[in-house]
């Protein structure tokens, strides 16, 4: 059974990722502005999208990270994110369909389980093909609720980053924390910490490199698209 659900994992992957390469012609420009950023950030040390301007260009940290990193590597960085892109999305599906049998409390049907798989891959698809960033804040968003629901501190850690790959994810964190006070108060000062250390962290990196943790979106429009004040704000 273990060995079957493996195979369809895989063939899933692979054909998402085929579908993926074909279509990095219709790649969104927003996933090209954080390769840029990201191409700076591996040169440079800085995750500006022109060298030694210090403009929050980009609306996703953790993702700016990773992209850094895997920019560092002798392949196409588009291509390597259609495989990672494909990866996490169908990751994604497998654990937010753990998150839906855990809040059901009982065993699903197995036609129930891979329907919402396939609808959560439909769901991701556009993004995942367009290069984005969010079929990993997905996966990292399902993992900590995931977590929470088996009482795990370490979920607020992995919260934490999710919400710092798509900050409306912020809301949905502090809504969890909000449920799990009016539940237990056991260890919440603990999963508190556990969130707010990493989300300092990357807060202190933002203000050292633009001043603010919060994406600058008209002026990045105006350096980005070459526009000026009065047309992005139009």
């Amino acid at each position: 059974m273990h060995t079957k659900r493996t195979l369809i994992v895989l063939a899933s992957v692979i054909l998402l990722a085929i579908v993926s390469i074909r279509c990095l012609p219709f790649a969104f420009d927003d996933a090209y502005i954080h390769f840029r950023i990201a191409k700076n950030l591996a040169a440079d040390g800085l995750p500006f999208f022109n060298t030694g301007e210090s403009v929050m260009a980009t609306s996703s940290p953790v993702w700016t990270i990773v992209l850094g990193i895997l920019a560092l590597l002798p392949v196409r960085l588009a291509v390597i994110v259609a495989l990672i892109n494909s990866l996490f999305t169908v990751l994604g599906a497998l654990v937010w369909s753990h998150v839906l049998q855990q809040i059901a409390a009982k065993e699903l049907s197995r036609a129930l389980r891979w329907g919402f798989s396939v609808a959560y891959i439909g769901v991701l698809l556009p993004s995942s093909v367009g290069l984005m960033e969010t079929p990993l804040a997905m996966l990292l968003f399902g993992w900590g609720a995931l977590l929470l629901i088996q009482s795990k501190p370490v979920a607020w850690t992995v919260l934490a980053f999710a919400a710092f790959t798509r900050y409306e994810l912020v809301t949905f964190a502090v809504l969890a924390g909000a449920v799990q006070l009016t539940i237990t108060r056991k260890n919440a000062v603990r999963g508190a910490l556990l969130f707010a250390v990493p989300a300092a962290i990357l807060s202190l990196l933002l203000v050292i490199c633009f001043s603010s943790p919060i994406p600058q979106t008209v002026v990045a429009k105006q350096i980005v698209y070459s526009l000026s004040r009065s047309q992005v704000l139009d």
